[in-house]
């Protein structure tokens, strides 16, 4: 485990975006809590404080902690049938926070994430975030949620190392927007 650790701690220095993941981790936390102004607090911080690089790391980041963590519940990779089951069992509590969620949108997020959506179906990228978020905040509700969300964090530097040129490409895209 400590060898693990190292390994994430190197890669989160060499341009794991640590902000984006303070703000992931702060909305996620927030659905987890099951509190609505806490919720969209913690979103409407993400949407005015963070730089367009945040914005542009986080929806890949995000992605990446919904499939682990949806692995990791199902112990395998998910059949379209298992994801509608946890999308039924996410919905009370998403809903909670997100008072527009309903099973549809849920339901085409899980399935978006793991690609058994066609394109053409997939909801808007903002949209999918502050869902995706809830739902990984409900699915973490009941475990240490703080806890899981930071053991995650070390897969996602590896994975952020492993794609650093597909995250430069992304850091460069907003630099030319900005």
């Amino acid at each position: 485990m400590r060898f693990r650790r190292r390994l994430a701690d190197s890669a989160m220095n060499q341009g794991f975006n640590n902000d984006a993941w303070a703000h992931i981790s702060e909305i996620v936390l927030a659905a987890a809590s099951g509190e609505r102004s806490r919720f969209r607090h913690a979103v409407e911080h993400f949407a005015t404080d963070a730089s367009p690089h945040d914005h542009a790391t986080a929806g890949p980041y995000l992605y990446f902690l919904l499939r682990y963590w949806v692995i990791k519940l199902v112990n395998r990779s998910p059949s379209a049938d298992d994801l509608g089951e946890l999308a039924r069992r996410a919905l009370d509590p998403v809903s909670v926070v997100l008072e527009a969620a309903d099973l549809d949108a849920v339901a085409c997020l899980l399935l978006s994430v793991f690609h058994l959506l066609p394109p053409r179906d997939v909801p808007p990228p903002g949209e999918l975030f502050v869902l995706g978020c809830a739902v990984l905040g409900t699915l973490l509700h009941g475990s240490d949620p703080a806890a899981n969300l930071e053991d995650m964090r070390g897969p996602l530097a590896n994975y952020h190392q492993r794609y650093a040129g597909d995250f430069a490409e992304l850091t460069t895209d907003t630099d030319q927007r900005e």
